[in-house]
């Protein structure tokens, strides 16, 4: 009986350990010309810089599209985050208007995949700092610390309370 407890533990603890997801999560700042993209790792805990998309003009979406298709295939998304840029006070201004159709564009295309809209307040600001700290001052490098840093505190809310090992 003694030995049949001691497996059932060693179960539960096993449990408990963070597994690898099959599909991870996709972070997006979403800007006029630059979209910072970050990607969630296999456990879904840490987020990584990806790369920055560029967009011709404001209004070229459809190669935008095609690349996030090509790289939620490649990557096995399941999920996208997407920076909400609302102002200081909480109020829509005009990039959250662009931000909000910007998801309605990915709900078309990506039917199967849950979007959800984050509060992105600051991030910019902070990637540029982390950035200037770190002596890098490539302007689409700012982008992909934007998104990083709306997918990590997306992955730490989503995460918090479940043990880590």
């Amino acid at each position: 009986m003694k030995a049949h407890n001691e497996e059932l533990y060693k179960i539960n603890e096993l449990k408990n350990l963070t597994k690898p997801h099959s599909s991870k999560i996709l972070g997006i700042d979403y800007g006029e010309i630059r979209i910072g993209v970050a990607i969630s790792d296999e456990t879904n805990t840490i987020a990584l810089p990806f790369k920055t998309l560029i967009k011709k003009d404001e209004y070229t979406i459809k190669p935008l599209i095609s690349e996030l298709k090509e790289l939620i295939k490649a990557e096995n998304i399941e999920k996208i985050i997407l920076g909400n840029p609302l102002n200081m006070n909480g109020t829509k201004g005009d990039r959250a208007l662009k931000t909000e159709d910007f998801k309605e564009r990915l709900h078309r295309n990506f039917k199967k995949l849950e979007i959800i809209l984050w509060d992105e307040r600051l991030t910019s600001v902070q990637a540029e700092k982390i950035l200037i700290e770190t002596g890098n001052k490539e302007r689409q490098n700012i982008d992909q610390v934007a998104a990083t840093l709306i997918l990590q505190a997306y992955l730490d809310k989503e995460n918090n309370g479940k043990q880590t090992t």
